[in-house]
């Protein structure tokens, strides 16, 4: 044996230890075929770190044991459409390279879609989650968008059909939405974060319910943002976020503490018509563009202090029935 020979093998047994330290597995290929025979035989969904080939087709299935897709990449279709899992569900990790149909499903125990990627459409329309709904470092490539009755599909755009029902936590914590967010009608029931999360599209939450704590810290709306007809019934916290294009929150209404300090619009900011029946503190927030307050209910007291309006401001015909501080 030659030394070449010798220093391959010896580099080729580290690079094998440190794979088993690390616990490291190396991406296996699984026909869509077999995975779809094993789970509808009811024998355990073991698929992490695998690489599914072909259209998965799960469609209308109640499984009744957790599935585990983590750090696995399915390149082509995959139908969850109207499924039923009684039992948790994993897709940590995961990578949707076409498009992901999750429409009408159930989960049932905790959903873990953790860091994962959607490169395709992303369908969530109707969906419910009964259990913690995670959704943490979670990127959205494409664009979502819905009509009334007719769902636009771009050919490279992510498409999340509404409402969503989400019963227990759901945590949306340093996501990214590359194109157009579409959470319209959504019910959050539970705490619900968006913390530190990008919208480089539009982003609609319009006539959403947030019944828990509602957190958007340090998020960044690139576009447009539309929380027209919301109802936060919890506190909804805002503090430290840039909105780049117009904030809508026409008609909505705070019935906890809601906070919007050290906040920047760099676009309108529209809350004609709120009622905050809390606590609302504004403090240290900058206005570029036009702040419309106008036909306001302060129903707690409302805090304006160190806040700059470099723009019309607009507060006719509203009222206060607590301390104003400006």
């Amino acid at each position: 044996m030659g030394d070449r020979t010798r220093l391959i093998l010896v580099l080729m047994s580290i690079l094998i230890a440190i794979s088993i330290a690390s616990g490291a597995e190396v991406s296996r290929e699984v026909p869509a075929s077999d995975v779809l025979a094993k789970i509808g035989a009811g024998e355990p969904a073991e698929f992490d770190n695998c690489v599914i080939v072909g259209d998965l087709n799960l469609s209308a299935l109640t499984i009744e044991r957790s599935v585990h897709f983590n750090h696995t990449i399915f390149k082509n279709l995959v139908s969850f459409d109207s499924i039923t899992l009684n039992a948790p569900a994993n897709f940590q990790g995961s990578k949707f390279k076409g498009a992901a149909d999750f429409h009408d499903s159930k989960f049932k125990g905790a959903a873990d879609f953790h860091d994962s990627e959607f490169n395709g459409a992303a369908d969530f329309h109707d969906s419910e989650f009964n259990g913690a709904a995670d959704f943490e470092d979670a990127e959205f490539n494409g664009t979502a968008t819905t009509a009334i009755t007719i769902t636009l599909i771009y050919p490279n755009g992510t498409t999340i059909k509404l409402p969503w029902v989400f019963n227990g936590a759901a945590d949306f914590r340093n996501s990214k939405f590359n194109g157009t967010a579409d959470f319209w009608n959504s019910k959050f029931n539970s705490d619900t974060t968006f913390q530190g999360s990008k919208f480089n599209g539009t982003a609609y939450f319009r006539n959403s319910i947030f019944n828990g704590e509602t957190i958007f810290q340090g998020s960044k709306f690139n576009g447009n943002v539309n929380f027209w007809d919301s109802k936060f019934n919890g506190t909804a916290d805002f503090t430290n976020s840039d909105i780049n294009g117009t904030a809508n929150f026409w008609d909505s209404k705070f019935n906890g503490i809601a906070i919007f300090s050290s906040l920047e619009f760099n676009g309108d900011a529209n809350f004609q018509g709120s009622k905050f029946n809390g606590y609302a503190y504004f403090g240290y927030s900058k206005f570029n563009g036009n702040a419309i307050f106008s036909s306001l209910e302060f129903n707690g007291d409302a805090d304006f202090s160190k806040s700059k309006f470099n723009g019309t401001a607009n507060f006719r015909e509203d009222t206060f029935d607590k301390k104003n501080l400006l």
